[in-house]
């Protein structure tokens, strides 16, 4: 497993996201809205929304759960584009059993409206590998550092910079190198780095498809299927449409660890401006 470099900037401190202690031993999750969380389009990335709900589910499941956890299946759902500025997202478990922990997750914006729904599973590790298990000490944690973006940053498309890779089997391929900043504390990509390419793999198919040009994500779920290590990762579009919806299929894999299938994702568009 990659260790990465302390002075590496990994996902979570790029997007501005990180965890705030509330009253009591509470613990929420906080993501600064800025540019580098918007398309170009200025339709917040749900990918980014992601990330922080990732964080935030998983340090819940940890207060419950004896046994190191690791996120398995994430599901969000943002009707509209939040403004920029502070949203919050607050965890509850609905239930902690011997192998998973199922959460649900608010998300409201400065105002204290709700935004977003998200649900998550983390799951128990019972085996001996290391490649989800942290790399830094406890004294090191940087969840709680105050990391705001600044302005005038690239829209995600350009961050993630991803590349037409053809076709297979009908299936249009996309393909993204693994930048350091996508990883996590541990040196793998970060789940909220898997779900911005699911999305914006997304949306790149949808805007080839006639009157799908300006098709806003407003519904993301990813299976977690197993860590990536090495990439760069290639990821297959299967969309469906359906009228005033669109709906597509996107499974990725870790090209460097002989495609080895790493998520599965389904993405909700809806039409636009």
């Amino acid at each position: 497993m990659t260790v990465p470099d302390e002075h590496i900037t990994h996902l979570r401190a790029y997007l501005g996201v990180r965890l705030e202690r509330t009253s009591g031993e509470g613990v929420r999750g906080a993501l600064f809205v800025t540019s580098r969380c918007r398309t170009r389009r200025g339709h917040v990335a749900l990918g980014a929304i992601a990330t922080v709900i990732d964080v935030t589910a998983l340090r819940r499941a940890d207060e419950v759960h004896p046994a190191p956890l690791v996120t398995s299946h994430l599901s969000l759902r943002v009707p509209g584009s939040p403004d920029d500025g502070l949203l919050h997202a607050d965890a509850a478990v609905m239930r902690a059993g011997r192998a998973r922990v199922i959460s649900l997750v608010r998300v409201t914006d400065q105002l204290g409206r709700m935004v977003g729904l998200g649900s998550v599973s983390s799951d128990a590790l019972t085996g001996e590998g290391t490649s989800h298990r942290r790399a830094r000490a406890p004294e090191d944690d940087d969840f709680y550092t105050r990391n705001t973006p600044e302005e005038g940053d690239i829209p995600i498309e350009d961050f993630l910079a991803l590349e037409p890779a053809g076709e297979m089997e009908g299936r249009q391929l996309v393909r993204m190198p693994f930048h350091e900043t996508l990883r996590n504390v541990n040196g793998v990509l970060h789940g909220g780095g898997a779900a911005l390419l699911v999305e914006e793999a997304a949306r790149r198919a949808s805007a080839m498809m006639d009157g799908w040009d300006a098709g806003v994500v407003d519904a993301i779920d990813v299976h977690f299927l197993a860590p990536g290590l090495t990439g760069p990762f290639l990821a297959s579009v299967e969309p469906l449409s359906g009228g005033s919806s669109l709906v597509v299929a996107v499974q990725v894999a870790d090209e460097g660890r002989g495609g080895r299938p790493i998520a599965l994702g389904i993405v909700g568009l809806r039409r636009g401006g």
